[in-house]
């Protein structure tokens, strides 16, 4: 099944399952209900083994190839990305389930004992929470999380101060649409050396884009896409310009 394939059969159920909202009903609702349930189990073992094997090509591709440690990170990576893609074919998942394995992966990741580590741990925090979105997505998931504290200096230094540049935003948007080398950032952006360098720095401290092996493309993290998304939210309620 090719990446096309599998995008459009997660946006036909996500349509399916807006489309049944509208009932109102409660044979409707039942007789709709069991639609999505039969729909889903139909196709949960291929998305389930699209999502491992995507995981795996992204791991292969992604992770510092040059670290010792590559090995044995690549294997407890991929069998823990393996075991979240199964709670697609569980049915509903309960949010403990969810915040259990969010928990392993932290762990993992306060672990980490080098400072590269950081490249491969973004790679699979990314994996891992667009395979949550996807369960959403199909419906046996509400990732609906409630914000009762906002973290002010956290979300001003981690998320507000990196993309309070013009420069960065473009950066992240270009990044969002396709993997990017330096040299394609510098012709679009038409910032060079040092001064890109500026830029891409800020943005991978902040954990919103990061590299692909050591001197691969630049792409977008969950974390970037979540800023990215709040961006152009702002955006969008802006005064339009007077040509």
């Amino acid at each position: 099944m090719t990446g096309e394939t599998m995008k459009d059969l997660v946006q036909e159920i996500s349509a399916l399952r807006r489309d049944l909202m509208h009932y109102s009903e409660d044979i409707g609702r039942m007789q709709s209900d069991e639609r999505v349930r039969r729909l889903r189990c139909e196709y949960s073992a291929v998305i389930q083994e699209h999502e491992t094997l995507n995981a795996e090509k992204r791991l292969t591709h992604g992770m510092t190839r040059s670290c010792p440690m590559n090995p044995t990170c690549f294997i407890a990576f991929s069998e823990f990305l393996k075991a979240t893609a199964g709670l697609i074919g569980e049915g509903d998942v309960p949010s403990e389930i969810v915040a259990s394995f969010e928990d392993k992966l932290k762990q993992l990741d306060s672990s980490m004992q080098k400072e590269g580590c950081r490249t491969c741990f973004d790679i699979v925090w990314n994996l891992f929470e667009k395979q949550i979105d996807l369960l959403h997505s199909l419906g046996i998931y509400n990732k609906e999380r409630i914000i009762t504290e906002i973290p002010y200096d956290n979300l001003a230094t981690m998320i507000l101060e990196p993309i309070a540049n013009s420069n960065r935003i473009l950066i992240l948007d270009m990044v969002a649409m396709e993997p990017r080398s330096f040299t394609n950032l510098s012709e679009k952006t038409k910032l060079k050396g040092g001064n890109l360098l500026f830029h891409i720095r800020k943005l991978t401290n902040a954990g919103l884009i990061t590299q692909q092996n050591d001197r691969g493309d630049y792409i977008l993290t969950a974390r970037g896409e979540a800023a990215l998304t709040a961006v152009r939210a702002c955006a969008s309620i802006l005064p339009h310009e007077k040509r």
